[in-house]
C-alpha cells in the first residue's frame, strides 16, 4: 500500500473470548485486521497511515450488529501471523458453522514474491502476500501467502465466506480465469490457476488488481478502497441498489470500487487501483439486514425530526433504513399550531408509553413509533371589562368554563353590568361554559348604568333620599310629597327640584339620565305656633317658615261687669302684652293668662246704691209731699209731730 500524504497515526485494540462469542445470537463472525505501524520498519516497505483505522471503524459499524463477540479485531501489534492465523483457525472455526457467514478483512501491506511458493500455481511464478505486524526484511516466513490464507479459510465449515483485503497486488489473490462478476479494467498480467482464495461459496473483494498499489490519503482520513466500503454504509438508500433491505458483499464493491476509481482519477493520483471482486456465491451473499425505523404522528398533523432531517406531516408515515445496532434520535414538536382560530396538537405520548417528545433507541431491528396527540381549541373570551376569565386551549370536547365579574363600576357614578354572551353563546348566566368541538369565541355584552342621586334639603326632609343605578339613556319620573310632616309642630313644603344647576318647581320631574345626575328636592321648614286661650278669640296660631317673627294676639278684656283681664302669656312666650311677637325657630305655644276683674261689678252696686239711695229719698220726699198735701185737704187727719 501507497500512501499519499502524511498524516497523525491512530491504532485501536479489543480483545474478545470464545465465552463471549458462544453466547451470542448472530451468525456472523469476523477477523479484522489493521497494520499501519510494523514492528520492523525498513525504506521499501515502512509504516502506514491508516490501515488500523480501517480496520477499527469496520469493527465499530459491524460490532452493534453482529455483536462485539463475534468479531476478533486485531492493530498493529495484535496482528502477528500467528495472531492472524490462530484468529482463523483457533478462535472461529470452533464456533462457526455450516450455516454462518465469515468475514476476513486486512489492511495494510501486500507483497509480490519473486517466486511461486509450492504448490506452483502461478501462471506469472510470483506468489502475492499481505504483510501482517512481523513480516521480516529478511525472510518471507512471516508473509502471509494466498495459499496459507485459502488453506485456513477453506478448513472452516461455513458456506459463506467474504474476504476483503487492500493491500498491493491484492488482486492477485484473484483467481483471474474464475473472476465472474465486475472488473473495472483489463488485467494487467494472467493468473489462471486455481490455488488462489476463489472457491465457491466465496466473494472476495480486492484493493486493486494483482500489479497495482492501493492507497491511503489524508484528505480521506483512511486507506481510499476502505473508505468508500465504509462511506457506502453511511449512504444506505443508495447503497442497497436493489431495495430488498439487505445489504450484500457485491453491494458493496458495486458501491466503493467506481468511487475509488473516480476519487483517485479526480486527484491526479500516479497510478489509479482498479478494486476487483470474484464472487463465487449463488445470488448475493448478504452481510446484514437493515432495520427499518418507520415513525408517524397520529393525527399527521406535524412533522418528525429524524437524526436532525425534517419530514413533513405529508410525507408521513416516514421509513428510513438504518445499520442494525445503531443509535438514532427522534422527535416530534410538543405543540403543533400557532392560529388560535385552527386546532392545534399537544403531544401525549408515543404508542409504547414513552411521554417525552424527543428520544434516542437503538435499532435492533426493524421498529416503529407513532406520537399521540391530543388535539385542542382555542376559546377566545373577549370583554372590555370585568376581568374575562377563561381564555386559553381546551382539549377537545372537553367542557370550558367563561365568566365575567359584574357589576363593574367606572367611578363618577357610571357603572356597566353584563347583559348576555354573543359568538358562540347566548347565555344570560356572567359564568357559563361551552363544549369545545372546534376553536370559539365568546364576548360579553354590556349594559351602561349611571347613578341618580336623590337628595332633599333638609336631608331627612322625606325618605325620596338615596342612589339608584339606571341604564343610560332612560328617563326617571321623579315625586314627592308637598308636605312632610315629620313631627308634631313641624313640617316641610316642598320648594322645588334642583336637577342639574336648573330649578323646577313641581313637585313631578323627568330626569332623562343620560350621564349621572344629582336631583334635590328643596325643603322649606315650618314650624306651628299654638296660640292658646280660654277666651278672648285668639289670633295668630299657624305655621311659619323657620325663622320667621310670627305675631299673636287676644281681646282684653272680656266681659262687660265681671271682666276677665289679660294677665300674660305663658309657654313659649312671657309677653306681658295681649299683641306680641315671637321668632319660630321651633314649635311654639303661647297660652294666655286671665284675671277676674270686679271693677264694673263694684261701680255698678256702687251705683245701684246710689240710685238705690237717691229712690229711697225720693220715695221719701214724695210721700212726705203725700202727707202734706193730705193734711192740708184734710185737716183731721193731720198729725201731730
Amino acid at each position: 500500500m501507497e500512501a499519499a500524504e502524511p498524516t497523525e497515526q491512530n491504532a485501536g485494540e479489543t480483545s474478545l473470548t470464545n465465552a463471549d462469542a458462544r453466547q451470542a445470537s448472530t451468525n456472523c463472525w469476523a477477523v479484522i485486521v489493521g497494520v499501519a505501524d510494523y514492528r520492523n520498519y525498513y525504506s521499501w516497505n515502512g509504516d502506514l497511515w491508516y490501515p488500523d483505522d480501517d480496520a477499527q471503524e469496520l469493527y465499530d459499524v459491524l460490532g452493534p450488529i453482529w455483536g462485539g463477540s463475534h468479531l476478533k479485531l486485531l492493530l498493529n501489534a495484535q496482528a502477528t501471523k500467528a495472531g492472524i492465523q490462530s484468529a482463523i483457525t483457533s478462535w472461529i472455526d470452533p464456533l462457526e458453522d455450516s450455516d454462518d457467514t465469515v468475514l476476513f478483512f486486512f489492511s495494510g501491506h501486500g507483497a509480490q514474491a519473486s517466486f511461486d511458493q509450492s504448490p506452483t500455481d502461478e501462471s506469472d511464478g510470483k506468489d502475492e502476500t499481505i504483510c501482517p505486524y512481523d513480516l521480516s526484511p529478511y525472510s518471507w516466513s512471516y508473509d502471509i501467502f494466498d495459499d496459507e490464507l485459502n488453506t485456513w479459510l477453506s478448513n472452516l465449515e461455513s458456506s459463506r465466506q467474504v474476504v476483503i483485503i487492500n493491500s498491493c497486488y491484492s488482486g492477485g489473490f484473484i483467481d483471474q480465469a474464475a473472476q465472474v462478476k465486475l472488473m473495472s479494467s483489463p488485467q494487467s498480467q494472467s493468473d489462471d490457476f486455481a490455488q488462489d482464495l476463489t472457491k465457491s461459496g466465496r466473494v472476495i473483494l480486492t484493493g486493486g488488481e494483482g500489479d497495482e498499489s492501493t492507497w491511503e490519503t489524508t484528505a480521506l482520513g483512511h486507506s481510499v478502497f476502505p473508505y468508500y466500503l465504509l462511506d457506502g454504509f453511511e449512504h444506505l438508500e443508495i447503497l442497497d441498489s436493489n431495495s430488498n433491505n439487505q445489504i450484500s458483499a457485491e453491494e458493496l464493491f458495486n458501491y466503493a470500487q467506481p468511487r475509488t476509481v473516480s476519487y483517485e482519477s479526480a486527484n491526479d493520483y500516479e497510478s489509479i487501483q482498479h478494486p476487483q471482486i470474484y464472487d463465487g456465491y449463488a445470488g448475493e451473499l448478504t452481510l446484514l439486514t437493515l432495520a427499518t425505523l418507520t415513525i408517524d404522528v397520529d393525527p399527521r398533523a406535524t412533522s418528525v425530526t429524524l437524526d436532525g432531517v425534517a419530514h413533513s406531516a405529508s410525507v408521513l408515515p416516514v421509513a428510513v433504513d438504518f445499520l442494525p445496532g445503531t443509535n438514532h434520535t427522534f422527535s416530534v414538536p410538543s405543540l403543533v399550531g400557532a392560529s388560535l382560530q385552527e386546532p392545534r396538537y399537544a403531544f401525549l405520548s408515543w404508542d409504547d408509553g414513552v411521554t417525552s417528545d424527543s428520544r434516542t433507541v437503538t435499532v435492533s431491528e426493524s421498529a416503529s413509533y407513532v406520537a399521540n396527540y391530543k388535539t385542542q381549541y382555542y376559546l377566545t373570551v373577549q370583554s372590555g371589562l370585568g376581568s374575562p376569565f377563561g381564555e386559553g386551549w381546551y382539549d377537545e370536547d372537553a367542557s370550558a368554563t367563561f365568566s365575567v365579574t359584574t357589576p363593574v363600576d367606572q367611578g363618577e357614578g357610571k357603572r356597566s353590568v353584563f347583559v348576555s354572551w354573543t359568538g358562540d353563546s347566548a347565555d344570560h348566566s356572567s359564568s357559563s361554559s361551552t363544549v369545545m368541538y372546534g376553536p370559539k369565541t365568546v364576548t360579553a355584552a354590556w349594559q351602561e348604568y349611571v347613578q341618580l342621586t336623590v337628595s332633599t334639603v333638609p336631608s331627612h326632609a322625606t325618605t325620596a333620599s338615596g342612589s339608584v343605578w339606571y341604564e343610560r339613556g332612560e328617563t326617571v319620573t321623579l315625586e314627592v310629597p308637598e308636605v312632610v310632616y315629620p313631627e308634631a309642630g313641624v313640617r316641610y313644603v316642598f320648594a322645588a327640584w334642583n336637577v342639574g344647576g336648573s330649578r323646577v318647581n313641581d313637585r313631578s320631574i323627568s330626569v332623562k339620565l343620560d350621564a349621572p345626575q344629582l336631583a334635590e328636592a328643596t325643603y322649606t321648614t315650618q314650624y306651628h305656633l299654638d296660640v292658646q286661650s280660654v277666651r278672648g278669640s285668639p289670633q295668630g296660631g299657624g305655621w311659619y317658615n323657620s325663622g320667621s317673627k310670627a305675631a299673636f294676639s287676644v281681646e282684653s278684656p272680656v266681659g262687660t261687669i265681671v271682666r276677665q283681664v289679660f294677665a300674660g302669656w305663658d309657654g313659649d312666650s312671657s309677653a306681658t302684652t295681649p299683641d306680641a311677637p315671637i321668632i319660630m325657630n321651633g314649635a311654639k305655644t303661647v297660652i294666655a293668662k286671665w284675671r277676674t276683674d270686679y271693677t264694673q261689678l263694684y261701680v255698678l252696686i256702687a251705683a245701684a246704691l246710689v240710685m238705690a239711695g237717691l229712690l229711697t229719698v225720693l220715695i221719701l220726699l214724695r210721700r212726705k209731699r203725700h202727707s202734706l198735701r193730705d193734711l192740708a185737704d184734710h185737716p183731721s187727719d193731720r198729725l201731730d209731730l
